[in-house]
């Protein structure tokens, strides 16, 4: 049962980081080009 958590857990880290990492990708390419900053983090996906 704790190998269960610990993988969930493990998962639902690596989900946020990419999370975040696509985020900040989008925030650099919006800014190389010039483009204004979005309001909500959902509008540059």
């Amino acid at each position: 049962m704790y190998l269960d958590y610990k993988y969930y857990n493990t998962a639902l880290r690596l989900l946020q980081i990419s999370i975040e990492s696509m985020v900040n990708i989008c925030n650099h390419i919006i800014s190389r080009k010039g483009f204004r900053r979005p309001k909500d983090l959902a509008i540059p996906f």
